[in-house]
């Protein structure tokens, strides 16, 4: 009698339905999800930052986001027309100034 109890409570047991707690993994990538479509999609570019410029005999050299251009290069659709000792000039007429509206002056002791 005690078997057929134990194998009828084991029998019960094994068809009661499972339900396991779901646990989150904490080392699972996040995925995210949009409902933008294409034509919506807009993509903006980081501004130009002069950060410095060298002039010397062999020509003018302007760091622009962490990258060299000379004159005649190409910064997207832009073309550098002038290099001088403080700023850039471009052919849309777009210019980067170096020192904004200060001066910067360097004296030697004699």
């Amino acid at each position: 009698m005690l078997n057929k109890m134990a194998i009828a409570c084991i029998l019960l047991l094994a068809l009661w339905p499972i339900q396991a707690k779901q646990l989150k993994d904490p080392t699972r990538p996040a995925v995210v999800t949009t409902n933008i479509d294409s034509a919506q999609a807009v993509v903006t570019k980081p501004p130009l930052v002069l950060s410095s410029i060298k002039v010397n005999q062999l020509g003018s050299i302007a760091i622009i986001n962490k990258q060299a251009y000379r004159v005649g290069q190409r910064i997207d659709q832009d073309k550098i027309v002038t290099i001088s000792s403080n700023q850039v000039q471009f052919s849309s007429g777009k210019k980067l100034t170096l020192f904004n509206h200060s001066l910067v002056s360097i004296s030697t002791k004699d």
